[in-house]
């Protein structure tokens, strides 16, 4: 690949991530989940926010079916494929789903909602991503590990910084090194700088 063409790390960054984080460059590291936008006409504002968030946030696959995102009042909530409420806008921001979880933001903590809006995992990380392969990474202290479906670590808090998993694997860095890991917490590959 090109260097021209190659991501710099702040925008491979975990999802949660908030908009004023910035990477050691200094620049800032976008969210990747979906925060309301303030906007100045309410009547537009409803109509703008509720096409951004549609289009921002890909659907949250549940086995209920899928679920859309909506913003009122500066509430992310979500909708079926009828247009019914789902769950109520109650969450500072909301993030990708896979399975039956996604993950939401009330004020400075991360947990989970099910797909009737059910907090299953109560916001007590201070980051968390997308579950992928029955894992989640979430951190705890600044340190990143991957937590199963009922909340608990299976993989202790002891990484830099993680990522979603993807074909059994999952990144991870730890002392400035980059690696991978299983959903056993092996380490498949050693950190290299």
């Amino acid at each position: 690949m090109h260097p021209r063409n190659q991501r710099h790390p702040c925008e491979r960054t975990p999802r949660g991530t908030g908009p004023q984080a910035r990477c050691e460059r200094g620049n800032a590291i976008p969210s990747r989940g979906f925060t309301p936008a303030l906007l100045a006409f309410p009547v537009i504002a409803a109509v703008l926010t509720f096409r951004a968030s549609v289009a921002a946030a890909p659907p949250a696959a549940v086995p209920g079916g899928t679920l859309f995102p909506i913003v009122v009042d500066d509430k992310v909530g979500f909708i079926d494929a009828t247009g019914r409420v789902v769950v109520t806008p109650q969450f500072d921001e909301a993030g990708e789903s896979s399975g039956s979880l996604a993950w939401v933001r009330l004020e400075h903590r991360y947990g989970f909602v099910d797909s009737t809006g059910k907090l299953v995992i109560n916001p007590q990380f201070e980051k968390a991503g997308d579950f992928r392969h029955g894992l989640a990474f979430a951190a705890t202290k600044d340190r990143y590990g991957y937590i199963d479906r009922r909340g608990r670590y299976v993989i202790s808090p002891q990484f830099d910084e993680a990522w979603d998993f993807s074909q059994g694997l999952a990144r991870v860095k730890a002392d400035r090194r980059y690696g991978y890991v299983d959903r056993n917490g092996r380490s498949i590959y050693s950190p290299t700088k």
